[in-house]
C-alpha cells in the first residue's frame, strides 16, 4: 500500500506500507527497529531541503505514514508519522498513541528516544 494526497493548506501526505496481509505482529522491539529504519530511509527528504532553489515552489509540509497489517486485529494501522515542515525547516516524528498503548514497555521506550510525541492525527 502506497498512497500520495495533496490538500489546500499547501501539504503532502505519503503513506508507505511496512508489510502485508501474510505478516506477523510485532514484538515491542521490531516496533521501535521499525521507527529507526523508517526514519533512517527517509532521510531523503533532508536532501530535497538542501537542494531548493530560489524560487521552487514546494509544500509547507509533508507528512509522511508508515502503515503496518496486524494480524491481531485483522487491519491495517499507522505507527508512526513524519512531518518535515519546509517553511520553519524543521522534522517532528509521532507515534499513534492509541495503536500502541497496546505496547507493553513502549512509552518507556519512547521516553528514551529525542523528539517522539504521541499523535491521533491518523489517516486511513
Amino acid at each position: 500500500m502506497a498512497y500520495w494526497r495533496s490538500n489546500d493548506e499547501n501539504d503532502i501526505d505519503i503513506g508507505l506500507m511496512l508489510n502485508d496481509i501474510n505478516a506477523k505482529s510485532l514484538s515491542l522491539d521490531e516496533a521501535v527497529n521499525a521507527f529507526n529504519t523508517f526514519v533512517k530511509k527517509i532521510g531523503m527528504f533532508d536532501e530535497v531541503k538542501l537542494s531548493q532553489r530560489k524560487g521552487d515552489l514546494i509544500p509547507e509540509n509533508v507528512n509522511i505514514r508508515l502503515y503496518m497489517y496486524n494480524p491481531d486485529y485483522g487491519d491495517t494501522y499507522m505507527l508512526y508519522k513524519i512531518v518535515y515542515n519546509f517553511t520553519n525547516d524543521t522534522t517532528s516524528y509521532y507515534y499513534n498513541e492509541k495503536y500502541f498503548s497496546h505496547y507493553t514497555g513502549f512509552i518507556e521506550e519512547v521516553r528514551k528516544m529525542e523528539n517522539l510525541y504521541p499523535t491521533n492525527d491518523t489517516i486511513y
